[in-house]
């Protein structure tokens, strides 16, 4: 669904040759799709006649009451305020001929409440200023008598009720792009499968697919692709996290018995399939559309902010700062040891990834032209403010988030040193380092301390 969403799918079939998909997916297209019908296009034409009325300014939406304003509502209880029911419509368009017996006799099957009769309720007239709720509204909007309405009187909406419409609206709307989405993707598997990029397998039922879920919420079917893999002893492609850790469970020790999205897309870039202009673009969405735990490699981030070279960072690295301290704030961040050698949290791992990939960047705007002294002087300070990894709040409180808060510092500048060792200008290296030195608030003795480290990873 990802790969089909950023359009890439097709290429990613074809970068792998073959992709393979459980035989249980293949009802998904009948079964989803059934719950994609839209149960109440009455409902959603209603809304859409009287937006249409609005923009074309034939109904006004008023933010607070206007004196001389009368209230049309036919289901709320009058108590002490004067209120017209639809029927009180009737004489008024009568006297402007603009309804016939027939259209009387349709409104008159709908307006079920009789005219309320109270001196303080003086006769409607044409041209008359009605505030009408939108309850009222919709049921006025499915007569033919509708449109002399508002032709008649001068029809008012309240700004609550008119922001209500359009959220209900923009729920109709979402609902309709998810079903064409839907059928779009398995109209795309469909072109796959004649093309031999895609086939289904069938799964091994020898594995415990229910792991408590009920067979009618497809539980099943949503570990199949984990089962389908174990059987066949293939890669997974998946972007669900608990897929992932299923697959390496197994295999502690493999780094590739599970991959997501993102990481298809930076193998299609190495490969010279995707240009890191793309590439970029579609990791950037995918931060946005908040998958968890991404780490685009330093390319990647250079790519970014290459868009704002003359006026750094620029909103896609700004993004991506955001982004990455929302992860490590994440309570779904893992701060437990795990099996690994030495036993380490995943949200270590994750910080020191992050760590590795923008230590590689920096250096790169520092050799590159498109970016003046000041623009990657700049931005060299706001990646030491602000795009550094901060301690994962699952750790800030426990010693090892305490010890990893104190050697952070060390290691990122140490490493920032071990990229810069490559920045054929020696002046502009060092007042990189000086200015990262400064933003993380080093002393002489620090800094000299991580220039050692450096030289010794280097020898």
């Amino acid at each position: 669904m990802t790969l089909h969403a950023i359009h890439r799918l097709e290429e990613v079939a074809g970068f792998f040759g073959t992709l393979i998909l459980p035989a249980s997916y293949g009802d998904l297209r009948r079964r989803h799709g059934a719950l994609l019908v839209d149960h109440q296009p009455s409902r959603k034409s209603e809304l859409q006649r009287i937006r249409a009325k609005v923009e074309a300014k034939r109904i006004r939406v008023i933010s607070d009451v206007l004196p001389g304003l009368m209230s049309v509502d036919e289901y709320s209880d009058a108590g002490d305020r004067c209120v017209y029911r639809l029927s009180d419509l009737i004489p008024p368009l009568e006297r402007a001929q603009k309804a016939g017996p027939e259209l009387v006799r349709e409104l008159l099957h709908v307006a079920q409440k009789v005219s309320i009769k109270d001196a303080k309720c003086v006769p409607l007239e044409i041209g008359a200023a009605l505030l009408m709720d939108l309850p009222t509204l919709r049921t006025l909007v499915g007569q033919r008598i509708f449109e002399a309405v508002v032709d008649t009187f001068a029809v008012h909406l309240k700004a609550g009720q008119w922001d209500e419409l359009v959220r209900e609206l923009d729920a109709y709307n979402s609902a309709a792009s998810a079903k064409d989405s839907h059928f779009a993707l398995w109209d795309s598997v469909e072109r796959l499968m004649r093309t031999g990029t895609v086939r289904f397998e069938p799964v091994r039922m020898d594995t415990d697919r229910n792991l408590g879920a009920d067979e009618e919420d497809s539980g099943g079917v949503y570990l199949d692709s984990w089962a389908l893999a174990r059987s066949l002893a293939k890669p997974l492609l998946a972007d669900d996290r608990v897929l992932q850790v299923l697959m390496y469970q197994e295999d502690t020790g493999s780094v590739s018995r599970a991959c997501d999205s993102s990481k298809a897309l930076v193998a299609m870039l190495m490969a010279g399939v995707l240009t890191c202009k793309d590439t970029a673009e579609e990791i950037r969405r995918l931060m946005q559309w908040r998958y968890r735990f991404l780490v685009p490699p330093a390319e990647i981030l250079f790519e970014l902010a290459l868009g704002a070279a003359d006026s750094p960072p620029g909103d896609a690295l700004l993004d991506v700062a955001f982004y990455l301290h929302d992860c490590l704030r994440d309570p779904g961040l893992h701060c437990g040891l795990e099996q690994s050698e030495p036993p380490l949290p995943m949200a270590v791992k994750l910080a020191a990834e992050w760590g590795n990939a923008i230590t590689a960047f920096l250096p790169m705007v520092w050799r590159d032209s498109r970016f003046s002294e000041d623009a990657a002087s700049r931005l060299t300070r706001w990646v030491g403010e602000e795009l550094l990894p901060s301690c994962p709040r699952g750790l800030a409180s426990q010693p090892m988030g305490y010890n990893l808060a104190r050697a952070e510092r060390l290691a990122m500048m140490a490493g920032f040193m071990v990229h810069f060792a490559v920045v054929p200008d020696r002046r502009r290296a060092n007042l990189a380092l000086r200015i990262l030195a400064e933003t993380s608030g080093m002393d002489q003795d620090s800094f000299l301390a991580a220039t050692a480290e450096a030289i010794n990873a280097i020898k």
